[in-house]
């Protein structure tokens, strides 16, 4: 089945920082002893292929510290024993030399425990397919997530309706959702996401005169499917959502995934964030059967 792709891509926020490097030394002022000519007795950095960038807990005695190759948003923690339980300090700057003795070390990006989707894509993809729905089909969608979702993933049985006349017919206006996520920040960040995707590819705005039964009598076409999945800077999935929609009175046709091409990308970008949740890259696609 022949397809195509529109694809916008968005960065926003910082830029991706490096890491950090931690040298630990045997002397108590950074200095070099007879073993080591240098002073350095073992150097710990942050890993990029690991969760939260984290190193681990490296056991390793020391008598002083001293952070290099530091970029924004990373630390390391320093603990007196070698199992990394009893925090002693953390270098976030290079700032000189840090005294004190100690056992273990963990260097980590910070900024993604404070916001751990600071390095991911949030891929969204809309499906192939339209139908006409009412003005408040939005309301219905977010009813439809408050009704499947809890605080770490959605029940797709457990679906939203709403009755809906169209053209003198009556039938029934259905959202399912499902999804996968950590806690009720990330569900309530992907709902913003796609309610702010479906709002902005509505397309064919009407009268009814044929007897709708919303107080507007306004109809439009969205697309029957809305997706999203975030995955970090290692293509590793962390959540996701996605929405059914489907109308009785009229099933859903092939649509125009043109719309998708007058989206501002930037526009993704300003979705606001949730508890500090806020992507750092957008694709929006959308696919259409020929």
């Amino acid at each position: 089945m022949p397809s195509y792709a529109l694809i916008l891509s968005l960065l926003a926020g910082l830029a991706a920082a490096d890491g950090i490097t931690l040298q630990l030394f045997d002397g108590p002022s950074c200095n070099q002893d007879s073993l080591h000519p240098d002073g350095v007795v073992a150097n710990v950095a942050s890993n990029p292929g690991a969760d939260k960038d984290g190193s681990g807990c490296v056991a390793h005695e020391f008598n002083s510290s001293r952070a290099i190759d530091i970029s924004p948003g990373f630390q390391c923690n320093l603990y007196s024993d070698a199992s990394c339980q009893n925090f002693l300090y953390a270098v976030t700057a290079q700032d000189g030399c840090d005294g004190g003795p100690g056992g273990g070390v963990i260097c980590f990006n910070q900024a993604l425990f404070e916001n751990p989707f600071a390095e991911s894509s949030a891929q969204i993809t809309v499906g192939n397919k339209v139908l006409t729905s009412n003005s408040y089909v939005s309301n219905t969608v977010s009813d439809g997530i408050g009704n499947a979702c809890g605080n770490n993933g959605c029940d797709p049985t457990n679906k939203a309706s709403a009755a809906f006349i169209h053209f003198n017919q009556e039938g029934t206006q259905t959202v399912s959702v499902s999804g996968n996520y950590d806690n009720g920040d990330q569900r309530d960040y992907m709902k913003g996401l796609l309610l702010d995707v479906l709002e902005k590819t509505k397309t064919n705005m009407q009268v009814d005169t044929r007897g709708s039964a919303e107080t507007d009598d306004i109809t439009v076409d969205v697309f029957s499917f809305y997706q999203v999945v975030i995955n970090d800077k290692n293509g590793n999935n962390q959540a996701q959502m996605s929405i059914t929609l489907d109308v009785t009175t009229n099933p859903a046709k092939e649509g125009d995934c043109g719309i998708v091409g007058t989206i501002e990308g930037a526009a993704l970008g300003e979705v606001p964030a949730v508890g500090g949740l806020l992507a750092k890259a957008f694709e929006l696609t959308c696919e259409k059967a020929g």
